[in-house]
């Protein structure tokens, strides 16, 4: 696609000098040469200020943030995407960090993988099913397994947590052989094939599997199976639904126990959960019943919600540890002593985030995953506690 057919898709003709979408970015919080808008001006302008092509591309978090107040309606995010889509097809992709390790596994998975992932993550006592109406995507989370060790995350406790909340419901979900990555990181860095290989051969197999419904614990994952997969050109015949929906749903029917835990807690929204998908007050119906009056927001929360900056992990520099550091002590201000998110990157960069911030505050905040909370909550409280 040409650019000026990028421009007029995106209604990037619109964009005015009001500065508004510069305001309340982040990263032009922290970084004098970014702003939505000046990236709009240099493809325009057909320049880049000397910076190299794709850097200001690169350094966009498709956090949505300038969408929410932008009054001209551009759209940004897929401004964003549709020119490192150009940049992808021209062999010149944004540059991502850990060495490009994670993404490369997302093309080989597109590309290459075979055969069972497996299931060795499962505890013995687990129920889970081949076919079924029932289908949980673990997403990526064996992955970050092995990647992020050394953060203490264990994204794959993430996955049986999800598991073991479904079970408590009565539920038995269907665990994938042949489950791959949802392909969400490659479409927003602007390699749409692969990511279309990706949504091909998921939506097949869940079809395969007979689900009508699945449920993932990862915004991205939801995000990609609901939005990005149709956008492909891939038919889903499911619903996608984020954990917190789907528990959303069976609290309405009366169908979810939960025990009130002690301690104060704040929570934070991710940018697909909360803008993208407009998923808000889902988690905070759960959270609000298992923490009561010791439930605290911070400033900015719901599709105001600041970025955990980093996304695609394309970004890993001095602006991003600012902008986590930033947010880790908005929580540590709340006065609670535990940090939820509803999605596992968010968690994985505040962890690491935390192991480099000197403030004593901040290194107290327990940071917990929405679906680890809501299981002790479901099996009474007793296996763990926060203090306040």
């Amino acid at each position: 696609m040409k650019l000026r057919d990028i421009i007029r898709e995106t209604q990037a003709y619109y964009c005015l000098d009001c500065g508004k979408c510069t305001a309340v970015c982040p990263v032009a919080a922290h970084s004098e040469t970014f702003s939505p808008r000046l990236t709009v001006l240099h493809a325009l302008l057909g320049h880049n200020g000397g910076r190299p092509a794709g850097r200001l591309l690169g350094d966009c978090l498709t956090c949505g943030l300038c969408t929410e107040v932008c009054p001209s309606a551009v759209r940004y995010l897929s401004f964003t995407q549709m020119l490192r889509r150009e940049m992808a097809e021209t062999g010149s992709p944004p540059a991502c960090s850990h060495g490009g390790v994670l993404t490369s596994l997302m093309r080989l998975q597109a590309r290459k993988l075979e055969g069972r992932r497996g299931h060795d993550w499962v505890p013995a006592e687990a129920r889970w099913a081949e076919t079924g109406p029932l289908l949980y995507f673990t997403g990526c989370l064996p992955y970050y397994e092995v990647c992020f060790a050394e953060l203490g995350a264990s994204p794959l406790q993430t996955a049986r947590d999800v598991l073991a909340v479904l079970n408590g419901l009565g539920a038995t979900p269907v665990l994938l052989d042949d489950e791959l990555c949802c392909g969400h990181d490659l479409y927003w860095n602007g390699d749409e094939d692969d990511a279309r290989r990706l949504a091909e051969r998921g939506a097949a197999a869940i079809a395969a599997a007979g689900a009508e419904t699945v449920v993932s614990a990862c915004p991205e994952c939801v995000h990609a199976l609901r939005d990005l997969w149709p956008a492909l050109g891939v038919a889903t015949g499911f619903r996608a639904l984020h954990l917190s929906e789907y528990l959303a749903e069976r609290g309405a029917a009366g169908e979810l126990g939960l025990a009130v835990l002690p301690g104060r807690a704040t929570y934070h929204d991710s940018c697909r959960l909360a803008r993208q998908l407009g998923v808000v007050e889902a988690p905070r119906a759960s959270l609000r019943t298992i923490y009561g009056s010791g439930f605290r927001e911070m400033e900015r929360h719901g599709r105001e919600a600041v970025c955990c900056g980093t996304s695609g992990w394309l970004q890993c520099d001095a602006v991003s540890r600012r902008l986590q550091a930033e947010r880790l002590r908005e929580a540590a201000a709340t006065g609670a002593a535990t940090l939820v998110t509803a999605c596992p990157k968010c968690r994985i960069h505040f962890l690491c985030a935390q192991g480099g911030e000197s403030d004593d505050e901040v290194k107290g905040l327990r940071i917990r995953d929405y679906a680890s909370v809501v299981r002790e909550a479901m099996e009474g409280g007793e296996a763990f506690g926060d203090t306040a």
